[in-house]
C-alpha cells in the first residue's frame, strides 16, 4: 500500500468533484485515502489528521482567494500549534486560488484542474511530471 492521503474542501467550500477525482487517481495508484466531506473546518481537519495520521494533507477550495488566504494562514497556525507543521499538502482550486495557494508556501503541489491526468497521476507515483502544468512552489 502506499500513501495515507486525507482529503477534504475546506471553509465554507462545499465543491468536492476535484478532491474526490485526486483522491480516485490516488486509490488507482495504490493509495490509501479518506475523505471527510465538504465544508470542513480547519480544527475538524486538523483533528483528523491527529487521528488519521496522513502522509498527505489534499486540500480544497474553490471560491474566493482572498478567503483562502485566510484559511491558509489559519491552517498555517493550526499545524504549527499542532505539532503538524511539517506535514506535506497538496491544494486543489480555481486558477485564482491555486496562485494564492503557491505564494503561502503551504503546498508542496497546487492543481487547477487545467493539468492532464498523466501529470497528476505522475505527482502520486512519484515520478518527474510536466512542470508547466504542475504548480509547484519547492
Amino acid at each position: 500500500m502506499g500513501k495515507r492521503i486525507l482529503g477534504a474542501a475546506i471553509g465554507q467550500c462545499v465543491h468536492v468533484a476535484g478532491v474526490l477525482n485526486f483522491l480516485g487517481l490516488a486509490r488507482e495508484c495504490d493509495h490509501e485515502t479518506e475523505f471527510l466531506g465538504a465544508a470542513v473546518s480547519i480544527d475538524e481537519l486538523i483533528g483528523a489528521a491527529r487521528e488519521y495520521a496522513p502522509d498527505l494533507l489534499a486540500v480544497s477550495y474553490r471560491l474566493t482567494p482572498a478567503t483562502a488566504a485566510e484559511l491558509f494562514d489559519e491552517l498555517r497556525q493550526a499545524l504549527k500549534n499542532s505539532g503538524l507543521e511539517h506535514s506535506k499538502a497538496v491544494f486543489g482550486g480555481t486558477p485564482p486560488v491555486v496562485e494564492v495557494a503557491v505564494k503561502s508556501g503551504l503546498f508542496e503541489a497546487a492543481f487547477s484542474g487545467e493539468e492532464n491526468v498523466q501529470d497528476v497521476v505522475a505527482y502520486l507515483r512519484g515520478v518527474p511530471a510536466d512542470a508547466e502544468t504542475i504548480k509547484n512552489p519547492g
